[in-house]
């Protein structure tokens, strides 16, 4: 579901941006031309009287184009299995948009959409895929004319896999207005890494009567990366035990907005599900550890990372999981799946 709210200078701003109103000199123009009726000349003189308003409220429009969008997320909650819903509000700051702005939203490992309720207006998916450990998303568009303290708000329907999980999982999400025709003030607001928390349920409790029991967790290191710029980053699974894995450890690292793998540079094993250069599109990789990791041991993956100039700074993260577990599955043998999934980012730079 979309709802949109407009704050008090919308009318004016959407009239002056998105229908155009004329400027003084060509008001004048038309009223000391030829062969204009009065009715024209009442229209012009009412677009004039719009104007001079429009003009005297000038500073809080801010300068035209100069859009300030900020992006905030709902906290969503579940059990494993269970469905939830989460919203995004999309608030301006600034100038009204002049053109539409694109939303972008990357579930949370462990979290699907849920098919039985529809997208909001204006949204589709960008890319599908079931695994519990690999990431859905979905790109909508936002309408121009967004003013001065409007306000958008996006609800999503979700579903939980049967995860022995207790804690939270990350995504992300994104806003970016048309910056071929509006100018965003500050990114830095507009990204949120939004989470889900997994609630206790049975599944966990009956975890142990699965067999064995081998404790994976991922750690990374946090390089910083300016525009153009090619950074090594270390990541590093580990098993704390008590016992060794016996199926594959599935590392998932999707890429933070405004950066991509370089491609020349996949480790072995390793392969992007979705290589999109969009940069508010991420990128996902998956890594395969084939060889049974014992009790103690860690396995280091390094990867190559790029930025693209004009998003946000800071630390940016998405969504990142590594588990035992075979293609299409959550796994049930980690008692502690919650240092398992982590928000891998890097440090990006201006």
């Amino acid at each position: 579901m979309m709802t949109i709210r407009y704050g008090k200078a919308s009318a004016m701003a959407a009239f002056a941006v998105l229908l155009g109103v004329p400027s003084a000199c060509s008001l004048q123009s038309a009223t000391n031309g030829t062969g204009g009726g009065e009715g024209e000349l009442d229209t012009l003189a009412g677009h004039e009287r719009e104007l001079d308003a429009l003009m005297s409220r000038e500073s809080e429009l801010g300068a035209p184009g100069r859009v300030d969008l900020e992006l905030y997320s709902t906290i969503a909650s579940a059990a494993p299995g269970e469905g939830t819903t989460q919203d995004f509000v999309i608030t301006n700051r600034g100038a009204p948009t002049r053109a539409e702005s694109r939303f972008v939203y990357v579930t949370p490992t462990f979290v699907n959409f849920d098919r039985r309720a529809s997208l909001p207006a204006g949204c589709s998916y960008a890319y599908e895929n079931p695994d519990p450990l690999i990431p859905e998303i979905v790109d909508c568009k936002i309408p121009a004319g967004l003013g001065p303290d409007d306000r958008v708000t996006l609800t999503f329907h979700l579903v939980t896999t049967h995860a022995t999980l207790v804690g939270m999982t990350y995504g992300g999400a994104i806003v970016s207005p048309d910056e071929r025709i509006d100018t965003e003030q500050n990114f830095t607001t507009n990204w949120v890494a939004p989470y889900v928390q997994f609630l206790e349920s049975e599944e966990r409790s009956s975890a142990a009567a699965t067999g064995y029991s081998a404790n994976v967790y991922l750690s990374w290191d946090v390089p910083s990366v300016a525009p153009g710029d090619v950074k090594r980053q270390k990541l590093v699974v580990g098993n704390q035990g008590p016992d060794a894995t016996r199926a594959p450890i599935r590392l998932v690292y999707v890429s933070a907005f405004f950066s991509n793998f370089v491609e020349s540079k996949v480790p072995r094993g390793c392969k992007l599900l979705l290589a999109d250069p969009d940069p508010l599109m991420p990128q996902i990789l998956e890594c395969v550890l084939s060889k049974p990791l014992r009790a103690g041991d860690e396995r280091t993956v390094d990867v190559f990372i790029t930025t693209v100039a004009g998003g946000p700074i800071g630390y940016i993260s998405a969504s990142s999981v590594a588990a035992e577990a075979k293609a299409g599955e959550a796994g049930s043998h980690d008692p502690s799946v919650i240092d398992n999934v982590q928000p891998v980012g890097i440090n990006e730079l201006p």
